[in-house]
């Protein structure tokens, strides 16, 4: 055994060094920072060898922090603890990866239209994979002006997607204002209400 294997514990110092070298930090990348009067001492360049090589995976961790959050490349698991943060409900682990990211992209940057018709449009086209269309005889009025019946908002769906049918209804229910009649079609087929027999 090296002496410089011996001062890391018998870790080889290459395993670090080619992790250091791969992600751009260098080799040596914190033992050349040492005094020049210190990187002269054999024994501390190699004591302070041990800790770059701990300190490498640690840097490499907290420089990957950014990446963590971005949903085009973080990890399967952490696309859908993102979705679950903004509330893409209907991210199931059984879809294809690209289809996760997009669901929870298109949830996420939705947020701050919640409820409208264009952000209903995005985030059910996102899910289903297909043309939806969204049509409200909502407005923006005077106080006083607005009419007295609440509006209705009718959603046109041309494929389920990977939904059952009721969970697109759930989806459409839970993300249109409460105070407005909703009328859900899928192939032109209406799903909800459901028709009144006598």
């Amino acid at each position: 055994m090296s002496d410089v294997s011996r001062a890391t514990g018998g870790l080889p110092i290459a395993t670090s060094q080619r992790l250091a070298e791969r992600l751009g930090y260098g080799t040596g990348w914190l033992t050349g920072v040492l005094p020049l009067g210190m990187q002269g001492d054999e024994f501390l360049v190699r004591f302070v060898s041990i800790f770059e090589e701990v300190a490498t995976t640690m840097r490499s961790a907290a420089d990957s922090v950014s990446r963590a959050a971005d949903i085009d490349v973080t990890t399967p698991g952490m696309v859908r603890y993102l979705g679950a943060w903004v509330g893409a409900l209907a991210l199931d682990a059984r879809l294809p990866l690209d289809h996760q990211r997009e669901i929870a992209r298109a949830t996420g940057a939705t947020l701050g239209r919640r409820g409208t018709a264009s952000a209903v449009c995005t985030v059910l086209s996102a899910l289903t994979r297909a043309p939806v269309d969204v049509d409200d005889d909502g407005g923006v009025y005077r106080e006083g002006s607005a009419p007295t019946s609440s509006g209705t908002v009718r959603v046109r769906a041309t494929s389920l997607g990977h939904l059952r049918e009721q969970e697109l209804v759930d989806l459409v229910l839970m993300i249109v204002p409460a105070n407005l009649a909703v009328v859900v079609e899928c192939a032109g087929t209406v799903l909800y209400p459901p028709e009144v027999t006598s």
